[in-house]
């Protein structure tokens, strides 16, 4: 079975983004200080992205497309226009489940939950998120897009925390079975 892992950075209020999708708030990592965060640790471990339709979007503001290694799943009602040049990018259009079983049959093991807020709850109603690596910017945005808008009640185990720079804090949760 897929192990889906939702891997963001959020504020301390619990919120992905401003509630117009904007991420100014985010602070600058150095490339170079890049490693201590584990991400690329994590992102060596993963075979497939998923993320809603607004992520995408905003992904596709910073640049070049960052995954062009890895299938990457955008979850939408609405064609996706403008897709970068021999990419892996596919629309979804399917319930979370049905989806995540396709992707089981597909061999995939470890699964990046991107965001956003509406996809994170979709899934975690579905109980389909099995870890959570959350890294916490010492913000409080007070309205904004939140990771937990409306997932079903669930338990979590704590994993591992770490100290970051800056004051971030990265905290890696396990479902409980």
């Amino acid at each position: 079975m897929s192990t889906v892992v939702l891997y963001a950075t959020i504020s301390l209020d619990g919120k992905l983004a401003r509630p117009d999708g904007g991420l100014d708030w985010l602070p600058r990592i150095d490339p170079a200080r890049r490693e201590n965060d584990g991400f690329s640790a994590f992102y060596a471990g993963v075979d497939a992205l998923v993320m809603g339709r607004a992520t995408f979007d905003q992904v596709r503001t910073f640049g070049a497309w960052p995954h062009p290694d890895r299938p990457c799943y955008v979850f939408s009602h609405h064609a996706l226009s403008s897709l970068p040049m021999s990419s892996t990018i596919q629309r979804v259009c399917e319930p979370v489940p049905d989806w995540l079983a396709r992707m089981d049959r597909a061999g995939y093991q470890r699964i990046w939950l991107v965001g956003g807020g509406k996809l994170a709850a979709d899934f975690f109603t579905a109980g389909c998120v099995d870890e959570m690596i959350l890294t916490l910017v010492p913000e409080v945005l007070g309205e904004g897009i939140g990771i937990f808008a409306g997932p079903a009640a669930s338990s979590w185990q704590l994993q591992q925390q770490q100290s970051l720079s800056g004051g971030l804090f990265q905290l890696h949760y396990s479902r409980k079975q």
